[in-house]
């Protein structure tokens, strides 16, 4: 939400990028925020996951997104919740926001293939932004996660040939 033209404010940010916190944070701990005036009713996760599924498919991204929020909120437990929340927050532009999430989703389970797909295409796109070394291996280690759990997946593949052409900037 910081603007960067603000003074000083894009090295603050540089300083949050250096320090992203890896897959074994020790954030999962940190409770989960109640969304703002809603009321969360913990036997209604899989129906606020299944609105939000509902509400993105049918392009109602406020909705999608306040009901991912939702059932994170309701069963912050539930690996997909997690990881659904950042593949949307990645769709919506915002791949630190979306790799956080699905670290947090790849805590709980760390066996998703989903997740480490989705984590290695969030640290691709902020690779592609700041060029920075850590976020190349980042994205090269998920897909490779992804592999070593499904061989010869496709997507992860195609992702770690994409990542042998890229190079990061000199230190």
């Amino acid at each position: 939400q910081a603007d960067p033209a603000h003074v000083g404010c894009k090295a603050e940010l540089e300083k949050i990028i250096a320090v992203k916190p890896g897959p074994n944070d020790g954030f999962s701990e940190i409770p989960v925020e109640n969304p703002v005036g809603r009321n969360i009713d913990p036997a209604m996760h899989a129906q606020y996951f299944s609105r939000a599924e509902a509400a993105a498919k049918a392009g109602k991204l406020a909705d999608a997104l306040n009901s991912y929020k939702d059932a994170v909120a309701a069963d912050p437990k539930q690996s997909q919740y997690w990881i659904y929340l950042g593949a949307f927050d990645y769709r919506m532009g915002r791949p630190d926001m979306a790799a956080a999430e699905i670290r947090r989703g790849l805590g709980i389970n760390p066996k998703s293939i989903e997740g480490w797909r989705f984590l290695g295409c969030c640290y691709e796109r902020v690779f592609d932004k700041t060029l920075a070394a850590a976020d190349l291996e980042n994205a090269r280690t998920s897909y490779q996660k992804v592999v070593e759990l499904l061989p010869g997946d496709p997507v992860a593949r195609m992702g770690l040939e994409r990542l042998s052409s890229k190079k990061p900037k000199p230190a």
